[in-house]
């Protein structure tokens, strides 16, 4: 049961790290995006409400970044330091795959 104005805890990170950014996907999902575990880390992973989901690594693994979405609502993340500690400006957006229909439905046009 939910009680109100107090705190819930819920499934862990399955990659511990500090020093990662946080933002939402396009449908309000939250995003842990990169960080440092004791290595620079390019991970990246989603929470659906219940679970934790991998998603896609950062091409570029780095730690003190910044996260944001955009105005279309794909993920951002921004600058940071790399595993040489050296700031970056990389600047990299996650594209959300387009489901597919599957290739056995037809349409009639009437």
């Amino acid at each position: 049961k939910l009680k109100a104005d107090s705190w819930q805890r819920l499934p862990q990170l399955p990659t511990a790290r500090y020093n990662l950014a946080a933002t939402t996907d396009g449908q309000g999902r939250p995003l842990a995006i990169g960080g440092n575990n004791g290595d620079t880390v390019g991970t990246v992973e989603r929470f659906d409400g219940s679970a934790w989901q991998s998603l896609p690594d950062l091409p570029t693994p780095r730690y003190g970044l910044a996260a944001t979405t955009d105005s279309q609502g794909r993920p951002l993340a921004i600058g940071g330091r790399n595993s040489n500690g050296n700031i970056v400006g990389t600047v990299e957006r996650y594209v959300v795959p387009i489901p597919t229909a599957p290739s056995n439905l037809t349409a009639t046009l009437q």
